[in-house]
């Protein structure tokens, strides 16, 4: 039993300008919001299914400015490029224990009270010839908590700081060869309180 219902009003204001043709700068702010799901409303507690009515939905205000445009190089070359930075404010982030829960965690999912989720995203394509493409994305992340009455300012988990993938292909769309790397310097926190932290890697493929 239980009767749960959620509205929310998300509206987006942004500026778009083009200072030449093929390049844009933007900057938005925008409202959003995100609703419980079934799994959230009623969760599995000691066996038995339970109704969450305090559950709430997730909102947050988000700024973002960036740019995006390609160039010629040469005859056949060309440099593209996508970057933006992000600063978001989110109340009620639902969060997860990825634990059995018991007495001292009476829901899996839970509501946080203020998080911060900022950082950038950068992607580079640069083809000095119709062989010869190299492309690169790195993702920059800081995803907090905001002076929690539990966690403080600690460094919400899973998500890594930085994040680089580059490919190198060498030939056309249809015969190639594409060696590319996925490094994660450092890895990120596996809780909440900061105690436990996964190893950086590097893949190579």
């Amino acid at each position: 039993d239980g009767r749960i219902s959620f509205d929310a009003f998300s509206p987006r204001f942004g500026v778009l300008v083009e200072p030449a043709p093929g390049i844009q700068l933007y900057a938005n702010y925008s409202r959003s919001a995100e609703f419980p799901g079934f799994g959230e409303v009623f969760q599995t507690v000691s066996g038995i299914s339970a109704f969450i009515g305090s559950i709430r939905s997730q909102r947050a205000w988000t700024a973002e400015i960036g740019t995006r445009g390609a160039i010629g190089l040469g005859k056949s070359g060309r440099l593209g490029w996508d970057i933006t930075a992000y600063r978001a404010r989110l109340k009620g982030e639902m969060l997860q224990y990825a634990v059995d829960v018991n007495a001292g965690i009476p829901a899996s999912t839970f509501n946080a009270d203020r998080t911060l989720h900022q950082g950038i995203e950068a992607g580079l394509t640069l083809e000095p010839a119709d062989w010869l493409r190299l492309r690169q994305i790195w993702q920059y992340s800081d995803f907090r908590f905001r002076d929690d009455a539990t966690f403080g300012d600690n460094r919400l988990p899973v998500v890594p700081r930085h994040v680089l993938r580059s490919e190198l292909r060498l030939g056309g769309e249809g015969l190639h060869v594409a060696p590319n790397l996925e490094w994660v310097p450092k890895g990120p926190w596996a809780d909440y309180r900061n105690t436990r932290k996964a190893g950086g890697y590097a893949l190579l493929g």
